[in-house]
């Protein structure tokens, strides 16, 4: 009896010493994604700001290709790292990417009217990403995310300025 005691005692300091160490692990490869992250980053949104007048300015399918090709470098790199990370976070980075690029996406009609004077409607595909995001407004699981909370900041102000617009 004092052998099987034993047993499970040493089996469950085992277990929590891996579950201990695995936790460790995932807090270390999300520093170190994060930390890539940001190399990553810093230049697309140093350029996105910089270049914010000549991006707005371009035609609609020209401006999503190239919002389209900036997110696609920050996707590649949360893939690369998929196994390492949580799958919870996994899925808020992903929100997260999703709707930091989306946001451009939205708020294109309304900038590239101020930068040029054109009206234009979104495009099929535009209109699709900016439907996809919807999916993950009430997810409880994604309500700290930053980047989609700014998201549905921007789509708010874009509706309530429609409304006013209509009353005047």
């Amino acid at each position: 009896m004092i052998t099987i005691r034993y047993i499970v005692i040493l089996s469950a300091i085992f277990l929590f010493g891996c579950y201990s160490q695995s936790k460790i692990q995932f807090e270390e490869n999300k520093e170190i994604f994060l930390k890539e992250q940001e190399e990553i980053g810093t230049p697309i949104f140093t350029y996105l700001n910089s270049n914010f007048y000549l991006l707005n300015s371009k035609k609609q399918n020209e401006f999503s290709k190239e919002i389209d090709s900036l997110k696609h470098l920050y996707l590649v790199h949360l893939e690369q790292h998929k196994r390492k990370l949580k799958p919870i976070f996994y899925e808020n980075e992903k929100v997260g990417i999703q709707a930091a690029f989306t946001k451009y996406i939205l708020e294109y009609p309304e900038h590239h009217y101020y930068f040029t004077g054109q009206k234009v409607n979104y495009t099929e595909q535009n209109i699709n990403k900016i439907n996809a995001l919807t999916n993950y407004f009430n997810k409880e699981k994604f309500k700290e995310n930053k980047d989609l909370k700014s998201y549905i900041q921007s789509l708010i102000n874009l509706e309530s300025n429609k409304i006013l617009a209509n009353d005047q």
